[in-house]
């Protein structure tokens, strides 16, 4: 199969790039992976900011599991980690920190301003997601991987309440930093549209929590995650000839001359990221022409903080023929679940539940000829909850499912 890889000089990130055709045909496309590995094992100081919504409607179980959560997440952290804690309703307050974590004194401490959190009116969105990037981005200053972990279960109420501005908001509050948002949607009321903007707009993570037992270990997990990068500000760049189109699902890139840069973010240790996209040759492409494809990476070493920049892999050719033949099918149908993934955040917002319907058929085909029978199931579960009319739990299932395949985590 035409395939080409690189590994960096520090040899703590490879990168394989296939493509699922063995040439390009006059006006065809040919799906291409690049599955991106980091080979590192390491743990950074984390600058973590965890936000929080106290609103009335997460009295009861929310509250007490979300609290149960972060009292568990405070046992995880070492010291020269820092943490700070927002609450917000109707306004977003810092309740604690920002803090670097000195000693058990410092857990405890935090452990008790959650456990006297107190509900009150309001769900002022944007002010919380100010309030996070602030901190977020103060202790980041002195050290450390920055995450923002934001947990609701509303729609905004108080403050700005269109999405737009919000996001607005938060691009004028994060500036030049790129810090991850995990956003963690609980329950049926809240806006997966929006929560969906924010994880895209700032390369994190999108995860729809249905069953409360589950937030302690996502939460966790994610912390963790952060804790380990290896990479930051990750690029990919692919150079190919000025008249092949490169396209690319699920990731922001942009295309310089005859290169297309992609933003992969942030990368952990043990991470495998898979990007997927297609090659598409003009209508006009000459039999005689061939498509020189190489790919490199960029990145911040987090231990070092030194940049760090590969030489090109070797040049993988394709040549444009009237015809191609399939020659990796796992290419194929990977990147065809990315491409459906796309579709469906995009009908998800949209509220165009019919298109919905339709490309989540397709993803359940994709996972039955991948063998991925854990994934299909998931796709199963939320067409047979669209069937029964359970639809805000099934769109919401969807969001986060589609977010994870088209960002090759899924």
């Amino acid at each position: 199969m035409p395939s080409t890889s690189i590994g960096d000089p520090l040899q703590q990130v490879r990168v394989e790039f296939s493509v699922a055709s063995d040439a390009l045909t006059p006006g065809g496309e040919a799906e291409f992976l690049a599955r991106v590995v980091s080979l590192a094992t390491t743990r950074q100081r984390l600058a973590l900011a965890v936000a929080l919504d106290v609103s009335p409607s997460m009295d009861g179980e929310r509250i007490f599991f979300a609290k149960y959560a972060l009292i568990n997440l405070l046992d995880k952290l070492e010291p020269g980690d820092s943490i700070a804690l927002i609450a917000f309703c109707r306004r977003a307050n810092v309740v604690y920190g920002p803090k670097t974590i000195e000693s058990g004194d410092d857990i405890l401490e935090a452990k008790r301003v959650v456990a006297r959190l107190k509900l009150c009116p309001g769900t002022n969105i944007a002010e919380a997601l100010e309030a996070s990037v602030a901190t977020a981005k103060e202790m980041a200053s002195k050290g450390g991987i920055a995450r923002i972990i934001f947990l609701t279960d509303g729609q905004p109420t108080v403050g700005e309440k269109k999405p737009e501005k919000i996001l607005d908001k938060l691009y004028k509050a994060l500036g030049e930093e790129e810090i991850p948002i995990v956003a963690i949607g609980i329950g049926k009321e809240y806006n997966e549209r929006l929560l969906l903007d924010i994880v895209e707009a700032t390369n994190g993570n999108l995860e729809h929590i249905s069953d409360l037992l589950e937030l302690d270990k996502f939460i966790a997990q994610e912390a963790m995650k952060a804790a380990q990068v290896v990479a930051k500000n990750l690029q990919l760049i692919i150079r190919h000839p000025q008249w092949l189109e490169v396209n690319v699902y699920g990731r922001k890139h942009r295309r310089i001359d005859g290169q297309t840069i992609i933003d992969v973010g942030y990368l952990s240790s043990g991470e495998v990221v898979d990007i997927g996209g297609s090659l598409k040759a003009p209508e006009s492409a000459s039999e005689n022409a061939e498509a020189t494809i190489t790919v490199k990476v960029k990145y911040i070493d987090q231990a070092r903080g030194l940049p760090v920049e590969s030489a090109e892999s070797p040049p993988l050719k394709l040549p444009v023929r009237p015809r191609a033949r399939v020659v990796d099918e796992f290419v194929k149908y990977k990147v065809g679940l990315m491409r459906a993934s796309v579709g469906l955040k995009e009908a998800i917002k949209s509220r165009d539940y019919r298109r919905a319907v339709e490309y989540l058929r397709v993803i359940a085909e994709g996972t039955l000829s991948l063998g991925d029978l854990n994934l299909r199931e998931k796709t199963v579960d939320i067409l047979e909850m669209l069937e029964r009319g359970e639809v805000e739990e099934a769109t919401r299932r969807a969001a986060s499912l589609a977010h994870k395949i088209s960002k090759g985590e899924e």
